[in-house]
């Protein structure tokens, strides 16, 4: 892993394959799906106390131990097999920061190196499968407690392994409250250091959460996995999915309407950066419409406006097209919302349409500049993206005719 993470002895790794290959345990996370962390509160508000399930799972521990094959360590087999294979291919690059490491090893904290103690010996312990661990319950609290001596040390991979496994134990014994307790916390270390293990982390939390109840954490989790997606790994097609079913799982609750429009904005944002300008434009009038009363639309209807003017790129036919699109569907909303008239973002887009009416990219450029004059102008991505389109949709136009 990386330097920052310790790893456990060479007998401790043994016992610790040992445990993975005499596992067998029922959690599986999708490939497709993703989690993110879950607030403490919303995890306690699930119900099911760490001590009130004891009995129970110790009577399931009864049925099980006498005959049954040894159990997986539970967290997740598929998500701890790829902590290992990143972990192996990270392995490769610790030769050539030896000297970072001893730095980082003379600064190990007290605290990190009680967590590789009690990790070690929670591998130990249950090494041999579940089935055989004579104290499942102390074992499950050795990884917890490792866990977090390991995120207090900084060290989150190491902390998310930990959580990973106790979350296996408690699922094997079908604590679903702590099984989603174990998850949460291994999610909100996963985010540091492996953002799309984490996605998949916080997909299966969400499908916990939405079967229990409890649609808010559901959504928060599907949320925070898209924002993965986004920010992290750059993939809008996936993210653009994934914000759809957060939108799907707030709803049109007043307590989550602010929620669902930062979705919204992100899916119109990157469905411009797919440059998908049509499905852009009308995106940004269903974001418009969730606009609280007393704010204006103005932001959205120029978006949208300016995604109908960067379509008309490739050939004269579709830039004329655009044009006369653009031009209706600018003269339309000046009868719907009054405000936009009063706005700067009405005479930008007016002085937009009279550039390309008049083949001038001098106006174009004198427009844009204005705008961003402005005080209250925002740096912002899409609407860089958005402006460069529609000039050199208006310089290819005149291209053929210079």
């Amino acid at each position: 892993m990386t330097s920052q993470e310790r790893n456990p002895s060479t007998a401790t790794a043994a016992a610790a394959a040992a445990a993975a290959a005499a596992a067998a345990a029922a959690v599986v996370v999708s490939n497709d799906g993703a989690v993110s962390a879950v607030e403490n509160d919303a995890i306690s508000s699930k119900g099911e106390s760490v001590q009130a399930g004891l009995a129970r799972k110790a009577q399931v521990y009864a049925q099980l131990a006498p005959s049954a094959e040894p159990l997986v360590l539970c967290a997740s087999e598929q998500t701890l097999d790829k902590m290992h294979q990143v972990e192996a291919y990270n392995n490769g690059d610790n030769n050539e920061n030896d000297g970072k490491d001893d730095a980082v090893t003379k600064h190990t904290s007290s605290h990190v190196e009680e967590a590789e103690k009690l990790y070690a010996k929670a591998e130990a312990s249950v090494a041999k499968g579940l089935s055989r661990c004579i104290d499942w319950l102390h074992a499950r609290d050795l990884f917890h407690e490792a866990g977090a001596l390991f995120a207090t040390g900084g060290h989150a991979d190491a902390a998310a392994k930990a959580f990973l496994h106790a979350g296996v134990i408690t699922q094997a014994f079908k604590s679903e409250s702590e099984t989603i307790l174990m998850l949460s916390l291994a999610a909100d270390n996963l985010q540091v250091v492996q953002p799309a293990i984490a996605v998949d982390v916080l997909n299966f939390l969400s499908n916990a959460f939405s079967k229990s109840g409890l649609v808010i954490q559901a959504a928060r989790c599907k949320r925070d996995a898209a924002e993965l997606l986004d920010y992290r790994l750059e993939m809008p097609v996936q993210a653009v999915q994934t914000y759809k079913e957060a939108m799907q799982l707030f709803g049109d609750r007043n307590v989550t309407k602010s929620f669902t429009r930062g979705c919204m904005e992100r899916i119109s944002a990157l469905t411009v950066l797919q440059l998908k300008f049509v499905e852009a434009s009308e995106l940004y009038m269903e974001e418009a419409k969730m606009v609280q009363r007393f704010l204006p639309k103005t932001r959205q209807f120029l978006y949208s406006l300016l995604c109908l003017l960067a379509n008309g790129f490739g050939s004269d036919d579709r830039y004329f097209d655009a044009l006369y699109y653009t031009r209706k569907k600018f003269d339309a909303l000046q009868e719907e919302e009054r405000h936009f008239q009063q706005g700067k973002e009405y005479t930008l887009m007016r002085q937009l349409i009279d550039a390309n009416d008049h083949g001038s990219l001098n106006e174009f450029d004198i427009a844009v500049f204005t705008y961003k004059s402005c005080a209250t102008f925002k740096p912002d991505i899409v609407f860089d993206i958005l402006i460069e389109r529609c000039r050199s949709n208006l310089y290819e136009h005149m291209e053929q005719y210079m």
